[in-house]
This record gives structure tokens, C-alpha cells and sequence, in this order.
């Protein structure tokens, strides 16, 4: 902090004064040779003082100062840390009638092919249930059934100059069916891009995901969560990667959407009919927002950056 200008002018040090290696109460010291130094002392406990009249200031340099590593102790006692001032924004889609965000699925069951189902442009849309349908099945006339879930988060509270840090989606289980478990029987986050912010219509069951085929998915296949080990009394968290978090919308609509192993990896689900791969999760239409469709980001200002010579502890 005491070798950037933004921290001296903050500190009222000279900006003329060598590398500062070493702060005191009432003195400023620069190691120039290996234990031979120049200290310049003022009368009193400036620095302190400084730091006691402009704390706002200083907190909100710290925060802008990625850069600073260490974290700060006045009298022993570690009062700031660079890269905390961050923020946590948590976000639910709206409940019908929607204004801003809409969660539900979109689906088809057109054929008893299953390339036909996969691959058609949907007949099927709901977006006022308290239920979320995520499945590839078969039907009992035969025909394959795939829906597909999306969920749209306001994030424009999040600031366009903000850097993202984490993402996290949390779906609520409700009842799992799971009548083809050969190991492509999960669920993935990816994006989605409906014709309405505040609707879902048939037409979008082609656009969740930027590929109907093996779509991007927003976490590591790791983190995708087996159907076996869906949860249905508590959240399933699905942490983003680097490509999850890139696609956080700063300053406007997150669009994501959730899809069965089978439909992302095209897959044909093998089970009879009338069987199906299938997690109901809680939508934004059950009543309060304990288990509705979440999505929480880690974000800071990113601010003007300030890049230190040297760090004092």
C-alpha cells in the first residue's frame, strides 16, 4: 500500500521517498543496502491517525488493490486482506407472472425415433408449474419424450466493470426416476436463449445450449450431478468453471438451462415405454424462495489497479 501512489497520497507519504520496506506509528523506512536504511520520522502516530480518520478510504483502496497479497495487522490484529471486499449476489427467476426472469422446460415427443425427438422444434412448453421437468423417456403409445429445464436470472445488479470470481447454480430436488442408468443418466448446466425474458413457448426447445448436440457445458464433467445422487430434500450445487462464469451477464439476464446426459451426448435412452430419465426440480412458482432455482455469484468492483514495489506487513 505505501509504494503505490494511490497509497501515498492516501498515507500523505512523499512519492519522492525510496521503497518503503517497513512502516511504523510516526516513521516510514527504506532498506536501500542489505541492513542499512533511511527512515523518516514525523512527530506523533501519523500513520495511525491516517488510517483512524480515513478508513473508508483505505477499505475501499484495499479493495481496488488486487495486487496487495498480504493481508494488513495494526498492533497484531489483521483488519484487512485484499480481495475480500468482494460481493455475493443471489438470484431467483420470477414467479408467474413473470417481469424480469422465467424458469420451466421445453419439450417434444413428436416420434418414436429418437433422432426425430431430439433434434425437432418442440411442441411442448410450461412455464406456471412449481415443478421443473428435466427427461428423456419413452411415452407409453412409444414415442420419446425429452425436456429440457430453463432458468433465467436477473444479474444486472452486478456491475459491467465488476470481475467475477465464482458462480454457482442450485437446483432443489423433488422426485428422481431413473429407469436407464448406464452412466449418461445426469444432469448439466448450459445455457439457454429463449425468444422471451418472461415466456417460454415450444420454439425453445432448440436453444437450450449453444448446440443441440453436445452442448457447452458451464462446469467440469465432474461436477455434473448423477440422477442416483440428486437430492431431493436439500439444493444440488453445480459450481461453474471458467467458461460457466464467462457466461455470467454482467448488467443484464444470466440464461441458463439443464439438460439429461442422454439429450446432451445424443444418446438414445433404451428403457421401455412408459420409462423415463427424470428430475423434477422446484421452480420459481412454489411459494416462497427456499427452494427455487438459484443462482449466487462472487464478484468485485474491478477498479483502477494499483501495482505495488514493494509490501509492508
Amino acid at each position: 500500500m505505501t509504494n503505490t501512489d494511490a497509497g501515498r497520497d492516501l498515507l500523505c507519504i512523499n512519492k519522492n521517498f525510496p521503497v518503503i520496506t517497513q512502516i511504523g506509528k510516526n516513521f516510514v523506512r527504506s532498506e536501500y543496502e542489505p541492513g542499512k536504511y533511511i527512515t523518516d520520522f514525523r512527530v506523533g502516530a501519523k500513520w495511525a491517525n491516517v488510517i483512524r480518520y480515513r478508513w473508508t478510504e483505505f477499505v475501499e483502496l484495499m479493495r481496488y488493490a488486487p495486487g496487495l497479497e498480504y493481508t494488513l495487522h495494526l498492533q497484531g490484529v489483521p483488519v484487512a486482506k485484499a480481495g475480500v471486499y468482494g460481493t455475493t449476489t443471489t438470484v431467483y427467476p420470477d414467479p408467474d407472472p413473470e417481469t424480469t426472469t422465467v424458469d420451466g422446460h421445453v419439450g417434444d415427443n413428436t416420434s418414436s425415433s429418437w433422432d426425430t425427438t431430439h433434434d425437432a422444434s418442440g411442441n411442448d412448453a410450461n412455464s406456471t408449474l412449481a415443478l421443473i421437468r428435466i427427461e428423456t423417456g419413452k411415452d407409453t403409445g412409444g414415442a420419446f419424450r425429452i425436456r429440457r429445464g430453463i432458468c433465467l436470472f436477473d444479474t444486472s445488479a452486478i456491475d459491467a466493470g465488476d470481475t467475477v470470481s465464482s458462480a454457482t447454480m442450485s437446483l432443489y430436488g423433488d422426485s428422481v426416476q431413473n429407469d436407464d442408468n448406464d452412466g449418461d443418466d445426469f444432469l448439466a448446466i448450459v445455457t439457454s436463449n429463449p425468444a422471451s425474458n418472461t415466456d417460454l413457448a415450444t420454439g425453445d426447445y432448440d436453444a437450450v445450449g449453444d448446440t443441440v448436440d453436445n452442448p457447452t457445458e458451464m462446469h467440469d464433467a465432474g461436477a455434473r450431478i448423477d440422477l442416483g445422487s440428486i437430492s431431493t430434500v436439500a439444493y444440488n450445487d453445480f459450481s461453474f468453471n471458467a467458461t460457466g462464469i464467462s457466461n455470467i451477464t454482467k448488467a443484464g439476464i444470466t440464461k441458463l438451462g439443464v439438460r439429461e446426459g442422454h439429450d446432451i451426448i445424443d444418446s438414445p435412452f433404451s428403457g421401455s415405454n412408459d420409462n423415463r430419465n427424470r428430475a423434477n426440480v422446484v421452480s420459481a412458482d412454489e411459494a416462497g424462495t427456499a427452494t427455487d432455482p438459484k443462482l449466487v455469484v462472487e464478484h468485485a468492483a474491478g477498479g483502477p489497479t494499483f501495482t505495488p514495489k514493494s509490501i509492508f506487513i
